[in-house]
């Protein structure tokens, strides 16, 4: 299968964001063809606060919306789709909240959702340089 290029505009970078370091990208489509698709939309994560989508096959010129995340656990993240809610996320460092985006929704914020652990194991008693150095390595 031979690879599609998708035009898309030029970036537009937020204040005190960059553009030039781009953490991931993702795109959720409803069709095999981008090109024809106008549900098709592309997300990027820069390193930093900046998030942008762009739908390439709009009915009008294809422009960025640009979000700026304020919590800095998202700098490093990585945006990915979930095909099943039909929604952008994005974890947070840590793994305690997740940024989720609802595209049909015309808001521009991050909804934030909390994630908390139950029953987790025990920390290891033994230090782990210790437990490392109790396991053997065959070539």
């Amino acid at each position: 299968m031979d690879p599609i290029c998708i035009p898309l505009p030029p970036l537009v970078t937020l204040p005190h964001c960059q553009t030039q370091i781009v953490t991931n990208v993702s795109m959720s489509m409803s069709s095999s063809s981008p090109e024809d698709d106008e549900d098709c939309v592309v997300a990027v994560k820069f390193l930093g606060p900046q998030l942008s989508f762009c739908k390439p096959a709009g009915k009008s010129k294809p422009e960025w919306t640009d979000i700026k995340i304020e919590n800095p656990c998202f700098d490093s993240s990585r945006v990915m789709f979930s095909k099943k809610d039909n929604k952008f996320r994005i974890p947070g460092s840590g793994g305690h909240l997740i940024g989720s985006l609802d595209l049909r929704e015309p808001n521009d914020k991050l909804k934030l959702q909390s994630v908390q652990f139950e029953n987790l194991p025990p920390k290891l008693p033994t230090p782990i340089h210790e437990l490392m150095d109790s396991c053997s390595r065959a070539a």
